[in-house]
């Protein structure tokens, strides 16, 4: 398997792969080293921690507005090139999206290697899946697909600076398409993860871990 496969088969099992590596955060939770800041403090680190993925779960669904249930395959390929609300500033929002949510959960393990780790280790993730679809569509809407390559930056945008850009990133879509992609799903996980790590985390507390 070249490299076109490692991506394309992390683009498939991408949401596997989330989710294994969130259960071997749990269970390293249960005995690793945290950093043991106190408690109070450890609160403030987990309130951060979900402000990071609300703002994750807001990019996704100003995503959503755009792209509609198309956003749940696992099939590469599209039937029309969105180019317009957030995508008119990156290439993939939801993928973002996802990094931040990534984020926010390896703040609030505490996790000492995590914190360091664990963003590095989701944007490789993301960008594997990204250059995945990135090259499907390349394949099916050729120069139109590269000119907005061209214009347009994979994660990191060039226009929020102006006025304009933020308006392009916020231009609304059609609501019923979060509504079609039931992202009430990805709220639940992302609840679940965190409410998982606070009962580790009161566990640790209660075995006198820290």
């Amino acid at each position: 398997m070249g490299r076109a496969g490692v991506r394309e088969a992390v683009f498939r099992y991408r949401d596997k792969i989330a989710i294994a590596f969130l259960l071997a955060v749990a269970l390293c939770l249960l005995r690793g080293k945290t950093l043991a800041l106190g408690e109070p403090a450890e609160d403030w680190l987990d309130a951060f921690g979900c402000l990071i993925m609300v703002l994750g779960h807001a990019l996704r669904v100003l995503a959503l507005r755009h792209i509609g249930p198309r956003s749940r395959t696992h099939v590469l390929g599209a039937q029309r090139l969105v180019t317009d609300g957030p995508y008119a500033v990156v290439r993939n929002p939801l993928y973002l999206g996802n990094w931040f949510i990534a984020v926010g959960l390896c703040v609030i393990s505490q996790l000492r290697w995590l914190l360091p780790g664990g963003p590095i280790l989701a944007f490789l993730l993301y960008y594997a899946a990204a250059r995945a679809e990135e090259e499907r569509l390349l394949e099916q809407f050729g120069e139109t697909y590269r000119q907005y390559c061209e214009a347009t930056p994979r994660f990191l945008p060039r226009v929020l600076l102006s006025r304009q850009g933020w308006r392009t990133f916020f231009h609304a879509g059609a609501a019923q398409h979060v509504l079609k992609t039931k992202e009430y799903q990805a709220f639940l996980s992302s609840a679940a993860c965190v409410s998982l790590f606070e009962l580790i985390e009161h566990l640790r507390r209660a075995r006198g871990l820290g």
